[in-house]
């Protein structure tokens, strides 16, 4: 999926762990694990918390 590869991708780059996205996000380090490798979704929440805290940018529709 194309936001769980966006989301690694700002992780490798930036240096932040499952931890730091899930105090981002309000969620156990768990829920990050599973919502990165596709075992639960993304809710439309956790993708605009994503682009307030600057993790995903540019426009949404090009993840697809």
């Amino acid at each position: 999926m194309a936001l769980n590869r966006a989301v690694a991708e700002y992780m490798v780059s930036e240096g932040k762990s499952q931890t730091d996205l899930a105090d981002i996000l309000g969620l156990k380090q768990a829920s990050v694990s599973r919502r990165l490798n596709g075992a639960s979704p993304w809710t439309l929440g956790d993708v605009a918390l994503l682009v307030d805290a600057g993790v995903l940018t540019g426009s949404i529709l090009e993840l697809s």
